[in-house]
């Protein structure tokens, strides 16, 4: 079985998001995708809206893009614009948008990549961003139009490393069909 390449190799020590952590594994253990780049805790010097940002994971996939997601774990609800997560001790914070998070990675991802001299061109690869709540079924539950059911995967999404690549297939599709005309895809090389 073919993995992707995961970068860094495993997570770092610093990494205490369990969800991330968990997520990491399943990642690395998806099959046939020896072609797939993972990366893992990316940071962003040069960040569209911080003076220093992060992606949980992004994403390169030939023939596809380039996708950016943001993680959160625990019990997640909505309510009137406002992000919630409930932790182990049934204690609910109020979360960033995950939505503007991920957005935002993908925004300075793509913009690094077009401004760096010795880049492959990917910048004119499909970019899109996901977001993935791998404790709670969040699928025909929460309904908001900043986020298209596409672009998210759930607990059931993240089941098994199939099930995440099926999730990851399902969201490049989608930013396909709405960016169809004026991307190009990433060739293996460029990944």
């Amino acid at each position: 079985v073919c993995m992707a390449k995961m970068i860094p190799e495993r997570p770092s020590e610093e990494t205490s998001s369990a969800a991330e952590r968990k997520l990491f594994q399943r990642f690395k253990a998806m099959p046939e995708t020896d072609d797939w780049v993972v990366l893992h805790s990316l940071a962003i010097a040069k960040h569209t809206t911080q003076s220093q940002g992060e992606a949980d994971f992004a994403v390169v996939i030939p023939s596809y893009g380039v996708f950016v997601l943001e993680v959160k774990g625990g019990r997640i609800s909505y309510n009137n614009g406002t992000w919630y997560s409930k932790d182990r001790d049934d204690v609910q914070h109020q979360i960033k948008n995950p939505v503007e998070e991920a957005s935002n990675a993908m925004h300075s991802i793509k913009e690094y990549i077009g401004n760096c001299q010795s880049s492959p061109k990917l910048d004119r690869s499909l970019f899109g961003f996901g977001v993935i709540f791998p404790d709670t079924t969040i699928h025909g539950i929460i309904n908001t139009v900043e986020l298209a059911d596409e672009q998210i995967a759930d607990f059931d999404d993240c089941l098994s490393p199939e099930d995440l690549k099926n999730y990851l297939l399902r969201m490049a599709n989608f930013w396909k069909k709405r960016r169809a005309p004026i991307i190009t895809l990433p060739t293996t090389d460029q990944c």
